[in-house]
């Protein structure tokens, strides 16, 4: 589980994931706080979370030359809740109105 509330950015930071745990699925929340219904439930199977990071995730911690021996490197991704691309990709592939309605209500 990942969650983040509303911040400076209106971002969805997904921190410290660990693609060496052996997890089934991932589940990040964006919480908005200003206008509930605004916030975002996103269901990741462990593949799908791979290829986001992939795509553009970066180390939470340490440098390129310190990471270049590690091989357990806990990633981040950062996604605008801003209406563009990206959230609209999110939207589109990863978004879970069921789980949404059980945790905001329906």
């Amino acid at each position: 589980l990942k969650a983040s509330f509303t911040n400076k950015g209106n971002n969805l930071n997904i921190r410290q994931i660990r693609l060496w745990q052996d997890v089934d699925y991932y589940l990040a929340i964006y919480i908005n706080h200003n206008n509930i219904r605004d916030s975002k439930v996103y269901w990741l199977t462990h593949q799908q979370m791979a290829e986001e990071v992939e795509r553009s995730g970066s180390a939470t911690h340490g440098t390129s030359e310190a990471n270049q021996e590690n091989n357990n490197i806990e990633y981040s991704i950062t996604i605008p809740m801003n209406g563009g691309s990206k959230q609209q990709e999110w939207d589109r592939l990863y978004a879970n109105t069921e789980l949404f309605n059980i945790i905001f209500g329906g």
